[in-house]
């Protein structure tokens, strides 16, 4: 690890304006992958906020980046950010308000998905849709989840038992996490 003095040089040549622009727009994706942006959820949760409460904390060393082991904009995607989502996801607020465990939904659906930023969020939305179009319990479910809807709503909306729902729901999972999404979009 490089010395304290040689990480505050290198944290000043940074090119912040481009950073901070690319870290907003990859916070805004995994807000809306995470269905975090509903409104009865985020009451008022920003991804600049988010970026520069990641930034500060990269900054004033109370996550402590090392230049030999990740570029600084890996650093705080995959870990300052993260582990900020994370935190608010597990927050009694945010738990009071939801019945899925978006964390997870975010961790297994999402995180390998949307690591490009230039990802189009339409296009990977429509290949998960096309992965569980067979299956009318599992698109029901998956089309309930992209809008917002709780486990309960998403049963009572597509007229699903609860038990298929759980099974659906692992089927869709499974499939969704063997698909290979980024390649399909870098070969359209």
């Amino acid at each position: 690890m490089k010395k304290e003095q040689d990480i505050f040089k290198l944290l000043r040549t940074q090119d912040w304006e481009k950073i901070i622009l690319i870290l907003i727009e990859y916070v805004e994706t995994q807000l809306k992958l995470s269905q975090l942006l509903n409104e009865k959820k985020t009451r008022g949760i920003e991804a600049k906020d988010l970026v520069m409460e990641a930034i500060y904390k990269v900054i004033s060393r109370e996550w402590k980046w090392d230049p030999d082991k990740a570029d600084l904009l890996t650093y705080l995607k995959f870990h300052v950010i993260r582990g900020l989502l994370s935190n608010l996801i597990h927050s009694k607020e945010f738990l009071s308000t939801s019945e899925y465990n978006i964390d997870s939904l975010q961790n297994i659906f999402f995180s390998e998905i949307v690591t490009d930023s230039k990802l189009n969020l339409a296009e990977v939305v429509k290949l998960m849709r096309q992965t569980v179009e067979k299956d009318i319990v599992e698109s029901s479910i998956l089309d309930g989840i992209i809008i917002g809807l709780k486990k309960n709503e998403i049963c009572a909306k597509y007229n699903i038992s609860f038990q298929d729902y759980k099974n659906a729901y692992k089927r869709m999972k499974r499939k969704l996490l063997n698909a290979d999404y980024i390649n399909i979009l870098k070969e359209n």
